[in-house]
C-alpha cells in the first residue's frame, strides 16, 4: 500500500458499501497516479454513508453543477465529479484530464463555488480530504445528530440540505436541516441564487439618484 493510499485510509476509513471505482483519468502521471492508490482507497460510501466518492453514477450531478450559472461556469468537457455529500455539497476536478487538474468545491450552504490555489488532486487524498480541511465538506455533526434521532440512513439521491444558507443567518444544526431530493434541491436552490445575482448586477448598474453623481 502506498502512504498516500494509508493517509486516506487513516483519515476516512473504509467504503461501506464500497462501490466499484468510476473514475478515469486520460493524462498519464494523473491516471498511474490514481491507478496506483484506487485499489486501496476504494470507491463508494465514507464515514457511515456521510460521503459518496469515486464510484458509479456520479456523472449525474453535472445536472446539479448545471442549476448554478451565477456560480459555477458552463460544463467543460474535462470537468469530473469526484463525489458529494449528504448535505448536496459536490466536489469537482476542472480539466480532469489535464497534468494539473484543479480541485473545486460546490458549497450550497456557503453558496460558493469554492477552491484553493494549494489543492491538487494528490495532496486532495493526502490531505485535504483525510484531514478534513475542505470547508464543512466532511463536517458530519448535523449528520450524526439526525441518525441518533431517527436511526436511518438517507435513500437514493436524497440529502439532508440546508433551509437557510449561512450568509442569511443559517447555522449548522439540525433544525436548519431537511431532507430534499438532490436533484430538485440543486434546481431549486440555484434558480435562487441566479435571481438574488442578477438582483446585484441590476443595482451595480442603476445610475445615481437625484442629487448623486457617479464617480
Amino acid at each position: 500500500m502506498t502512504p498516500l493510499a494509508e493517509q486516506f485510509i487513516r483519515g476516512l476509513g473504509r467504503p461501506a458499501p464500497a462501490t466499484q471505482n468510476a473514475i478515469h483519468f486520460q493524462e498519464e502521471f494523473v491516471n498511474m497516479l490514481w491507478e496506483s492508490v484506487a485499489p486501496d482507497v476504494g470507491a463508494g460510501w465514507f464515514l457511515d454513508r456521510f460521503v459518496y466518492l469515486f464510484g458509479p453514477g456520479l456523472e449525474r450531478l453535472h445536472r446539479c453543477l448545471d442549476a448554478w450559472p451565477a456560480l459555477v461556469p458552463p460544463n467543460h468537457p474535462d470537468r469530473m465529479v469526484l463525489g458529494y455529500n449528504v448535505h448536496g455539497a459536490i466536489l469537482v476536478l476542472e480539466n480532469g484530464n489535464s497534468a494539473v487538474p484543479q480541485v473545486y468545491l460546490l458549497e450550497p450552504y456557503v453558496g460558493a463555488y469554492w477552491t484553493h490555489e494549494d489543492i491538487a488532486f494528490e495532496n486532495l487524498l493526502g490531505m485535504w480530504l483525510p484531514e478534513r480541511r475542505l470547508p464543512y465538506f466532511l463536517d458530519t455533526d448535523v449528520y450524526e445528530a439526525w441518525r441518533g434521532l431517527t436511526g436511518r440512513y438517507l435513500p437514493e439521491d436524497t440529502i439532508l440540505a440546508p433551509k437557510v444558507p449561512r450568509d442569511l443567518g443559517g447555522e449548522r444544526t439540525l433544525e436548519n436541516f431537511q431532507v430534499e431530493d438532490l436533484f430538485e434541491f440543486h434546481e431549486s436552490a440555484g434558480a435562487i441564487h441566479a435571481k438574488a445575482a442578477a438582483r446585484v448586477k441590476q443595482a451595480a448598474k442603476k445610475p445615481p439618484g437625484p442629487g448623486g453623481r457617479k464617480r
